[in-house]
C-alpha cells in the first residue's frame, strides 16, 4: 500500500489490538456519537510492527495505533474527499 507521504508522521501512542476504544477514557469511536475511528486519524506511521494508523482521541486527547490495512488508508481518503475528517480539510491539508 502506497501512503502518501504528507500522511506520513512519528508513531505516537501505545499500540492498540482494540482499534476503536481508548485505551485512557474507554471511548468508543465505533459507535455512539464520536462516529467512525477513521474520522480520528491524524497519519499514518512506520512502526516496529509494520505500517499503522495513528489515531487521537476525541475525548482525552490521547493517541494510540493499529495495523493500518488497505481499507483504513481507503476509508481515511474517502472521509477526507467528504469533508468528515476533523485534522484534515477535503484537500487533504492538516488543520489541526
Amino acid at each position: 500500500m502506497e501512503i502518501d507521504l504528507k500522511y506520513m508522521i512519528p508513531t505516537k501512542g501505545k499500540y492498540n489490538a482494540g482499534v476503536y476504544k481508548c485505551r485512557e477514557c474507554d471511548c468508543d469511536l465505533l459507535h455512539g456519537v464520536h462516529g467512525n475511528v477513521h474520522r480520528h486519524i491524524i497519519g499514518f506511521s512506520n512502526a516496529y510492527i509494520g505500517l499503522v494508523a495513528v489515531v487521537e482521541c476525541p475525548v482525552c486527547f490521547c493517541n494510540w495505533y493499529f495495523h493500518a490495512r488497505n481499507t483504513a488508508y481507503e476509508h481515511f481518503l474517502e472521509f477526507m474527499e467528504e469533508g468528515h475528517l476533523k485534522h484534515f480539510d477535503k484537500s487533504g491539508n492538516n488543520i489541526s
